[in-house]
């Protein structure tokens, strides 16, 4: 079954506190790629001022070591990779079936990718330590809040979308 990972908005704005990351997620878009699978990082293109990843500033820059790590760049404009994008096409005309999610935000981009992806047939997992979000629990009043924990809970009881620790995740040199 060919697979691909998506990294989806590892965008500098996104990384104070999650510095490792980036490179985290390099070793495993490597692992995907001397697998002849293919690795897709995605851009989201904010225009709203002062956004972290505003367009046009520092922050909205990818890591270059992950834009070396992927095949192909796509940007986006909605928390939906799927929206208005080639992303689908670009997986199919690959054969892809299963997908592996990482990045930003949990709660958003993460999320509603997962499910876009479920309900166009592909097999989703989410790397939940490979994911994370510029929020806190006092974003949403809910002070001890674990967001990517949370998120990554819902999805698995989702019976949809498999969440994984990158321990537990399948994505090993065949």
């Amino acid at each position: 079954m060919s697979k691909a990972l998506l990294i989806i908005d590892v965008q500098q704005g996104f990384l104070k506190g999650y510095e490792d990351l980036p490179e985290r997620i390099s070793e495993v878009a490597h692992r995907f790629l001397r697998n002849n699978n293919k690795v897709v990082a995605i851009q989201h293109i904010d225009e709203m001022e002062g956004s972290p990843i505003e367009f046009g500033t520092d922050g909205a820059n990818i890591p270059e070591l992950l834009t070396d790590s992927a095949d192909i760049l796509i940007q986006k404009k909605y928390p939906i990779s799927f929206k208005d994008t080639d992303l689908h096409e670009y997986l199919q005309g690959h054969g892809i079936k299963e997908l592996f999610i990482a990045g930003f935000n949990m709660e958003f981009c993460i999320l509603f990718t997962s499910i876009a992806a479920a309900d166009r047939g592909y097999e989703v997992t989410v790397i939940e330590d490979l994911c994370g979000t510029a929020n806190d629990g006092n974003t949403y009043e809910m002070n001890d809040l674990d967001i990517v924990d949370f998120i990554g809970t819902v999805l698995d009881w989702s019976e949809v979308v498999q969440s994984n620790s990158l321990a537990e995740t399948e994505y090993k040199d065949d």
